[in-house]
């Protein structure tokens, strides 16, 4: 796999300005002072000025959790105004209100969280070679380390399960430790690809800013909506769950509302000779799993044993090509 090259903060040497926030929350910010001919290294509280460090590397302390991160938007009110696309204001009011109390086993997070993680979320088209998201965060919770496998998640014993926070109050993981982690993996984006959505390199950054990981956390706990929207949705999907259970849901079909919206016939019509006693969804899935360099026709023929024929004008056509040229043609 390829590996990016390792980009290194040299936020702690003592000679330049630096950022850090601890827990309380205080955002501490060291700066040189020279006397005479003596340089040394002093600190500032800034925490109520925390709207004009947005843009300074910051390091997140052991022991910072999410309450210290969210406290901020009520100790740097302007922070409030800046982020107010994102619920800024709402989320402050519930964070106001504190963590709920202890549950009476002493569970301190919902589904067993260890703790909450903040990484990399960059992507890259390998046809084009172009990276994008290279400056968005992803924010999920993380649960204790395995013991054995897990093949329903595909996880192997000493891996951590990952958890969207999407529609989970934010009270309940007020007071998990958000934890900002260097290394991160870059996922396929090319819709054409056999890999698509899948990790194909590796990357280390140790460098965040502050308003970065405030977007990051507001991004994910918000992407529903404020508190009071997410809160109504998740009732509604509860609702939704319940009617499916008593067989109260009407449901459709998978497949055929796939093919309602998203009609492939003038594409299989424009790519394929002859499709004899197979279905739509049996070629579309043969041609999903084509290597991107692997030519396609041999794959059909292989896969359908003369059944299929690609158009002659495609036949010389690799699988991320061939299914580029399918998707054009929808």
């Amino acid at each position: 796999m390829l590996t990016v090259g390792r980009i290194v903060s040299h936020c702690a040497h003592p000679t330049v300005y630096d950022l850090t926030l601890r827990p309380g929350p205080t955002l501490v910010f060291g700066f040189p002072v020279r006397r005479e001919d003596k340089t040394t290294h002093e600190t500032a509280d800034v925490t109520s000025d925390a709207a004009q460090f947005l843009f300074r590397v910051v390091r997140i302390a052991p022991g910072v959790t999410l309450n210290d991160i969210l406290l901020l938007l009520d100790a740097s009110p302007t922070l409030v105004d800046i982020f107010r696309l994102r619920f800024a204001g709402q989320v402050r009011e519930e964070v106001l209100k504190g963590p709920p109390a202890l549950a009476a086993d002493g569970g301190m997070s919902p589904r067993a969280l260890e703790h909450l993680e903040l990484r990399w979320n960059w992507r890259l088209d390998t046809d084009t070679r172009e990276y994008s998201s290279v400056h968005e965060l992803e924010f999920s919770g993380v649960g204790p380390v395995l013991r054995e496998d897990d093949a329903h998640q595909m996880l192997r014993a000493g891996d951590r399960e990952r958890w969207s926070l999407k529609l989970m109050p934010v009270r309940e993981l007020l007071r998990l430790p958000v934890i900002f982690r260097e290394d991160f993996v870059i996922s396929e984006v090319d819709l054409n690809s056999r890999r698509y959505g899948e990790p194909i390199a590796n990357g280390r950054l140790d460098e965040v800013t502050l308003g970065q990981v405030i977007r990051g956390v507001l991004s994910e706990l918000t992407f529903h909506g404020g508190p009071t929207e997410q809160a109504a949705l998740s009732d509604e999907l509860v609702q939704q769950v319940a009617r499916l259970e008593s067989g109260d849901e009407d449901t459709v079909d998978a497949e055929a509302l796939f093919d309602e919206l998203m009609p492939e016939g003038k594409a299989f019509a424009a790519m394929f000779e002859t499709l004899v006693d197979v279905t739509q969804s049996e070629v579309r899935r043969v041609m999903h799993h084509i290597e991107d360099d692997q030519p396609a026709s041999p794959a059909f023929d292989a896969a359908f044993g003369g059944r299929v024929r690609v158009r002659e004008q495609h036949q010389q056509l690799t699988g991320r090509q061939f299914r580029k040229a399918f998707h054009a043609a929808m």
